[in-house]
């Protein structure tokens, strides 16, 4: 018995240390009395009474169980604020690494890695030139992440019914229930352009290749319908050809919304913005995140060069048969010829942008935000935050082409092209997280 007592008294010493932040001792005396040491440069005791070691056991034990309270409140504040920076896209983007990448063979060429969709354990990757089923007509792989961190191709996915010059996979989409393909010159004569909704099994493991949902661009030659995507929740926008030479300028954008009952998805409006200038290369990417979008012209300056730019509007959705945007800021390239804006992607609060051109083909990923944080930061004007630099810094890798985050994962596609225009045996997909 006198072991066990000595037992306990020396775990509630161990306690105490745990929470003072020394080590500490609690002994009794040669006249019975029970005491708590600290030891320190200057050890001093505290008297704990000897008249019932009980009851000052007790006490003590309820003032020890009152410091671990406050302790693990204070804990659970430092955990919160820390969850709160990393919430931040500032905080994310400043702490990405490259963390490998997946390596795509050359037999899956036609610019495999043009688009990049993920979502769950789902990464998408397009090569709109793919001869496979058609000569041009797009090919689509689809890997799945494993627990370990490993990748592994799942399905091929080509057209339906493939036609010479579909492009099926110029642009793509995906949350854990769908992928969205889109196909800019589906119908070869027409060339107006179509997408496929793809089914997401409820695991997030699988994929049907039948395609659960095709739709059709209006009727307009060359209005490109579904060379870029993207979606936001429900809400999915397609843009266009902004062509003044063609109809029906300026709705360049569609906006759908998915039903409550499926995954079906309803055409809502053609969205159109008096900031869209009159250029043929309007609307190369989309980034779609609440009420922020963002679209991406590659020639903004006279003589059409590819310096690109960047549109941000607030998309008001409060009444979907009046969606509306507005205008709020533009971001553009301060290097001739970059591809600037040729993918876009929005993560929390901040906006990246690729420029696979940058650098003799190198590639880079630029970042901006809101220089105000008052409110959701849309009216205020934008500033540069950094840049994520190509890995492998290979010239003609053209890092940048097309990017994807789901969670705190960003997928980076490249493909090294030579100036004759023949393809490298590999092209890979970045991935990088913090």
């Amino acid at each position: 018995m006198a072991v066990v007592w000595v037992m306990w008294l020396w775990a509630v010493g161990w306690v105490v240390s745990g929470v003072v932040g020394e080590e500490a001792q609690i002994f009794v005396d040669e006249v019975g009395d029970l005491h708590l040491e600290a030891a320190s440069t200057n050890s001093s005791r505290v008297w704990l009474g000897s008249t019932d070691l009980g009851q000052e056991l007790a006490t003590l034990r309820a003032a020890v169980d009152e410091l671990r309270v406050e302790n693990a409140r204070l804990r659970a504040e430092q955990v919160a604020l820390r969850q709160a920076a990393r919430m931040t896209g500032s905080w994310w983007f400043r702490h990405l690494y490259d963390q490998g990448s997946i390596p795509i063979h050359a037999i899956y060429d036609g610019n495999m890695g043009f688009a990049v969709a993920a979502a769950g354990n789902l990464v998408a990757v397009s090569a709109p030139k793919n001869n496979i089923a058609a000569a041009n007509a797009g090919l689509v792989h689809v890997y799945r992440r494993y627990p370990d961190g490993s990748f592994s191709l799942m399905v091929n996915l080509f057209p339906p019914n493939a036609q010479v010059g579909d492009e099926m996979g110029f642009a793509l989409a995906m949350d854990t229930r769908v992928l969205i393909v889109g196909a800019r010159t589906d119908r070869q004569l027409e060339n107006n352009g179509a997408f496929w909704v793809f089914a997401i099994s409820n695991d997030g493991t699988s994929l049907d290749s039948n395609p659960l949902q095709f739709v059709e661009g209006p009727l307009s030659i060359g209005l490109n319908f579904g060379r870029s995507l993207s979606l936001s929740g429900d809400l999915l926008v397609v843009g266009a050809r902004c062509d003044p030479d063609n109809l029906p300028p300026p709705d360049c954008l569609f906006l759908y919304h998915r039903g409550s009952s499926g995954d079906n998805f309803v055409f809502v409006k053609a969205l159109s913005a008096s900031a869209f200038p009159s250029s043929r290369t309007l609307l190369v990417s989309l980034a779609l995140s609440g009420t922020r979008l963002a679209v991406a012209t590659l020639s903004e300056t006279p003589g059409n060069s590819l310096d690109g730019a960047a549109y941000i509007f607030h998309l008001d959705t409060t009444v979907l048969a009046n969606a509306s945007l507005t205008w709020q800021a533009t971001l553009s390239s301060d290097e001739p010829n970059d591809l600037f804006g040729r993918s876009l992607c929005f993560v929390n609060e901040i906006l990246l942008i690729g420029a696979p051109a940058q650098g003799d083909h190198v590639g880079r990923i630029l970042a901006y935000a809101p220089s105000s944080s008052n409110g959701d930061g849309l009216e205020a004007p934008y500033g540069y935050v950094g840049e994520l630099a190509n890995p492998g810094q290979m010239d003609f890798a053209r890092f940048g082409m097309a990017m994807s985050t789901h969670l705190d994962t960003l997928y980076v596609s490249s493909f090294q092209r030579h100036p004759n225009g023949t393809m490298s045996d590999t092209g890979h997909i970045h991935i990088f997280y913090p």
